[in-house]
């Protein structure tokens, strides 16, 4: 297998690829409980329910194909129904098409306007359900 860089990474929302991302970051994870009695030689542990959450780091453009993920986070927080507000989202290790990682997301979105720096925006996504690996 071929090692990769992030630099053609991208992440898209229901509107189209989010530009000016400069670092995503997808985490999935079985949290575990501890289940050990008196007597036991060594710590037991419990799986729970698998989640995932992810971030996402970018330069604001005013304009253009970064508001993709602004325009889906709206239209998901007017929508109604049992999970209203989540919104599904694509992660592309290398750009390519090949691979991706898919999955239903809450998200919080903020932006961050310096007086001596660039305007970015974070976003942090919580899971909803599967997140699904392509190929």
């Amino acid at each position: 297998m071929a090692r990769i860089t992030g630099k053609n990474g991208k992440v898209t929302v229901a509107s189209g690829t989010v530009l000016s991302i400069y670092n995503w970051v997808l985490n999935a994870k079985v949290p575990v409980v501890a289940g050990t009695a008196m007597g036991d030689a060594f710590r037991q542990q419990y799986s729970l329910i698998r989640e995932w959450e992810a971030t996402a780091e970018l330069h604001w453009e005013s304009s253009g194909g970064n508001t993709a993920f602004w325009d889906a986070f709206v239209a998901a927080t007017t929508s109604g129904g049992h999970q209203s507000g989540k919104i599904t989202v694509e992660f592309f290790p290398d750009g390519a098409e090949t691979e991706k990682y898919t999955g239903d997301a809450f998200a919080d979105f903020s932006l961050k306007a310096p007086h001596d720096g660039m305007v970015d925006g974070s976003v942090t996504l919580k899971g909803t359900g599967t997140l699904a690996r392509t190929p």
